[in-house]
């Protein structure tokens, strides 16, 4: 089949639907065009409308042809996505939109094909275009899903955002994620960017960064929360700290090879946060901390006075 999903049911299907067979020279098989238009769908995951063609192409590229189709989605569920998804894209890529994707909606998300279907979904545009945009809004994304092995961090429990499918590429532009369940519960990423540069890919990469700002205290639970607490020995989870601070984080995530995902981040501290640290009980508290906690995979860098 073409996608992820064997079978897709509609529940309402409209559409004017025309059709037209020219004779080709020299003998060779007719050429055929099928056009779609006021088209309308609906079922459990998504309602939209839609309109393009399809059209056989020249020469040994007669068949699967080539379409040119166009459309919006009123709604979507974003964890159904990957049912959507061409079996073009790479196994692990699919899994992970799978996992990842656990609740939300989205509205007026627009589509986009255009080109020979034997070059879909046009890899860096070579052949014709793909793209979907999807306007996301409360969507839980679990960015390190438990099927990939690569230990729990704090999933993102409202993520605001645009989420685009260009050619192979998914991009995710501009967002706000809030980390919910952590801390005060109100702890936010803003400015979150990345995606999967290609999901054709054997080896798919889920690269992600953003900048958070608030509690100090929130941001050491999303640490403690994360795989660093666990080998840094736990320490951030018996801390005790008052006063703000920012953070600024990034993933690298081998979708097939999570154990080597790579962390890069900070926590830069001010004197306007008037931030205070206890490590642990009994230990002594550190008033009008300035400086950075820096931290990766594997290390803890804590320069501050």
């Amino acid at each position: 089949g073409v996608f992820e999903a064997p079978q897709i049911d509609l529940e309402q299907l409209r559409s004017v639907v025309s059709w037209r067979l020219s004779p080709a020279q020299g003998g060779a098989p007719a050429n055929f065009e099928v056009k779609l238009s006021d088209t309308s769908f609906a079922n459990q995951d998504a309602k939209g409308t839609l309109q393009g063609s399809w059209q056989t192409g020249e020469g040994a590229a007669r068949l699967p042809g080539s379409i040119k189709l166009q459309g919006e989605l009123t709604r979507a569920k974003a964890d159904r996505v990957w049912r959507y998804l061409p079996d073009v894209i790479s196994a692990d890529a699919r899994s992970y939109l799978r996992h990842a994707l656990k609740d939300g909606e989205a509205e007026h998300v627009t589509f986009l094909a255009d080109g020979p279907l034997v070059d879909f979904p046009f890899k860096d545009d070579k052949g014709g275009r793909f793209r979907v945009v999807v306007p996301a809004k409360k969507v839980k994304l679990d960015y390190v899903p438990a099927s990939l092995g690569a230990g729990s961090w704090p999933p993102f429990t409202s993520l605001d955002g645009e989420v685009r499918f260009e050619g192979q590429r998914m991009v995710i532009k501009g967002a706000k994620a809030h980390v919910g369940g952590i801390g005060s519960g109100g702890f936010s990423l803003h400015h979150v960017d990345g995606g999967i540069e290609d999901l054709g890919s054997s080896q798919p990469h889920l690269r992600l960064q953003g900048q958070g700002q608030g509690l100090l205290s929130d941001m050491l639970h999303f640490l403690a929360a994360s795989p660093i607490g666990e080998w840094s020995g736990h320490v951030m989870s018996q801390a005790q700290a008052s006063g703000t601070g920012t953070m600024n984080l990034a993933l690298d995530i081998p979708l097939n090879q999570a154990d080597d995902t790579k962390v890069q981040g900070d926590v830069t501290l001010t004197e306007r946060d008037g931030a205070q640290l206890r490590l642990q009980p009994g230990l002594p508290n550190f008033a009008d901390l300035r400086g950075k906690i820096a931290f990766t995979e594997s290390k803890l860098d804590v320069q501050a006075n």
